[in-house]
């Protein structure tokens, strides 16, 4: 069986972080999240829009998982095909990220995790 580009990511995951698999979705939900705002900032996106947003989206009913996740996906292909010139495929975007990710120091990444989680952005507080 082939190791997809996913595993190879969450697998080199848990051997920087030591995150078993239970924490692991949470955890990737944070980090997308992060991302997510850091990709509006990049694009000029005032952080009045993204506290807009953000409350928006809490004042309705949970969203469900599988709905949201294909949105999620469905809205990443639309914003790829846009801003891409050649319309680089997803894939393609995140092996060469993952390559990147491979290079940085463990520490470095366990470092900047440990700063996240006294920030409140990770560990316990994704549970409270």
């Amino acid at each position: 069986m082939t190791e997809t580009l996913g595993n190879k990511i969450c697998s080199h995951i848990v051997r920087v972080f030591g995150t078993n698999s239970q924490i692991l979705r949470r955890e990737r939900a944070a980090r997308v999240l992060e991302e997510a705002i850091e990709l509006a900032q990049s694009e000029g996106i005032m952080i009045n829009v993204v506290l807009r947003t953000t409350a928006r989206v809490y004042e309705r009913p949970r969203g469900e998982h599988d709905v949201e996740f294909r949105q999620l996906c469905l809205c990443l292909r639309a914003y790829s095909a846009v801003v891409t010139p050649n319309d680089l495929p997803l894939d393609e975007a995140a092996a060469i990220e993952y390559a990147t990710f491979l290079t940085i120091e463990h520490q470095k990444l366990r470092d900047s995790l440990e700063k996240k989680r006294v920030l409140g952005m990770t560990g316990d507080a994704l549970y409270a």
